[in-house]
């Protein structure tokens, strides 16, 4: 399972830097500002830090800053606003995630009075490179150059030993700049690490910078790799077939998971519609058979000893300006979630182009974004043409907010957003998943083992007794864990059938694991009435 699982987010970060040359293989931290509002403006003092707009650490410490040189006073009148970017000088370098040229932050004048600093913790990464596009607004007003440093330890110090360049020129069109570390390792899985700009030589006081698509990448470092996470949830839809209308007589309905650690019962995807939209609205799912070119082999999971092949996605039809999914995911005994996905677009001109996320603690009451790595995603394909090719999303849950761990009441939100046809075209998803990290003392039940072929336990439900069916008649241990990890009952046989009285047992969810001689396994959920 971890190794099935590396695979996959290794894939993910590949194809999202396809067609770039580079050897660090994870994206760490990435500035985009396509969100940003372009009429807000921030004067000194009280300019804000700008997050990233995707960290696989945590988007809270990822901080784009603006710092004040110390002999400037707090009045001095610099600021930063955003800029949308047009053809003549349109911000296509450096662009990840499927994310599209757009919207530059602005470093404006005077800006001889002030420099940047780009938080940017390693922890867990090694192999560090920051590239980010950079254009100045002419060539006479404005800083034609910046030097480069970095600290380790939070700003207290700064240095440039490590650095591949420390100076670089600015022109009036977008350039890439890519910077590297060198063989300063002290830089390496460090949660202080900062670099900083400070722009120099102009010939005047006015004009500014403008700064776009900074990414920082790495790879994973030696010894310090992230707890392995265990599959909680999966949808992968292969047994879906049909489709289901909102009319007036009829709703769309809510599916259950595929497989749950926890319980299928307590998961669901649900079609809502958005407030104020009629409940006859005529939005529909269905199921899509996949194949050449758009085959979902994206995120499929390992169950026993098999990996789910490609089959059905969930269509997510038109109109979808009128509704949202919702995921009830519980992460009752887990923590440090994370939930992807592969989706499509039918179309890049009929089908959304973009989902956005959310996520609730409290089964849907309220709705919050602060513990996300990212809100919003690309539908469309990494690849220019064709659009309608699955691509992976990865959303981390990070530190920010611990109230997501070990919660049942956990939710959450896709809404599709930007269609340039309206309502017309539909999202494709599948393989959905929820991941974590078991709590101490939560039994994780088994995924990747060799499996015991025709091992069944009836009835299940049971209220007094179950039987446990083996074909192999060789010694076998038969062990029953509760929901919490606690064993409750264990047995050594060579019987192909096992009756267990589980009357003493409290009413819940317990797991039957099965261990034969020759290394296969086998574990049933089941429940006592």
């Amino acid at each position: 399972m971890k190794k099935h699982l590396h695979f996959i987010l290794s894939l993910a970060v590949v194809l999202c830097l396809a067609g770039q040359s580079k050897a660090q293989s994870i994206l760490i931290h990435y500035w985009h500002f396509n969100n940003a509002p372009i009429s807000a403006v921030y004067h000194n003092p009280g300019i804000p830090a700008i997050k990233a707009d995707y960290s696989r650490i945590d988007t809270n410490k990822a901080l784009f800053v603006y710092n004040r040189i110390p002999a400037a006073s707090s009045t001095y009148a610099g600021y930063e606003d955003f800029v949308a970017t047009v053809s003549t000088d349109y911000d296509t370098l450096n662009l990840r995630m499927g994310a599209t040229g757009g919207t530059a932050i602005r470093f404006r004048n005077p800006s001889d009075s002030s420099y940047l600093t780009f938080n940017i913790p390693t922890t867990h990464y090694k192999n560090i490179a920051l590239k980010f596009t950079i254009e100045t607004s002419n060539t006479t007003a404005s800083p034609t150059n910046q030097a480069f440093a970095y600290s380790t330890d939070s700003g207290t110090t700064w240095k440039t030993t490590g650095l591949n360049v420390t100076t670089d020129t600015v022109t009036p069109v977008f350039s890439m700049i890519s910077v590297n570390f060198g063989t300063d390792t002290t830089v390496n899985n460090n949660p202080k690490l900062i670099f900083k700009i400070t722009n120099t030589v102009r010939t005047t006081g006015g004009g500014n910078v403008r700064y776009d698509n900074i990414s920082v990448d790495g790879d994973t470092a030696t010894g310090s790799t992230p707890p392995a996470l265990a599959l909680i949830h999966y949808w992968h839809f292969n047994n879906l077939v049909g489709a289901w209308h909102n009319t007036a007589t009829s709703t769309v309905p809510a599916f259950k998971a595929d497989w749950s650690a926890i319980d299928t019962n307590k998961t669901d995807l649900a079609y809502k519609l958005l407030p104020g939209t009629s409940n006859t609205y005529g939005g529909y799912v269905d199921n899509l058979v996949t194949g050449t070119p758009d085959s979902d082999v994206y995120n499929n999971r390992t169950i026993g000893t098999t990996v789910t092949p490609p089959g059905n996605a969930y269509r997510f039809r038109n109109p979808t300006d009128s509704a949202y999914l919702v995921f009830y995911i519980p992460s009752t005994g887990y923590k440090n979630l994370v939930f992807s996905y592969a989706v499509e677009a039918s179309s890049s001109t009929s089908g959304y182009h973009y989902n956005n996320f959310q996520y609730s603690t409290d089964s849907g009451a309220t709705w919050k974004t602060t513990g996300l790595d990212h809100v919003y995603d690309s539908a469309l394909s990494v690849d220019s043409t064709p659009q309608f090719i699955f691509k992976p999303i990865v959303v981390k849950f990070t530190a920010a907010d611990t109230t997501v761990n070990n919660n049942p009441k956990l939710c959450f939100k896709i809404t599709p957003s930007f269609n340039t046809h309206g309502t017309s075209g539909n999202n494709r998803f599948d393989n959905f998943t929820l991941d974590g990290v078991p709590l101490p003392g939560v039994y994780v039940p088994q995924t990747t083992a060799p499996v015991i072929a025709n091992c069944n336990l009836y009835p299940n439900p049971a209220d007094h007794s179950i039987y446990i069916t083996m074909p192999e008649n060789i010694t076998k241990v038969v062990m029953i864990y509760n929901a919490m990890g606690q064993r409750v009952y264990n047995t050594l046989t060579n019987d192909r059938m096992v009756k267990i009285d589980i009357s003493s047992f409290n009413t819940g969810i317990y797991f039957a694991n099965i261990r034969m001689e020759n290394g296969k396994m086998q574990t049933i959920r089941f429940i006592k009435n």
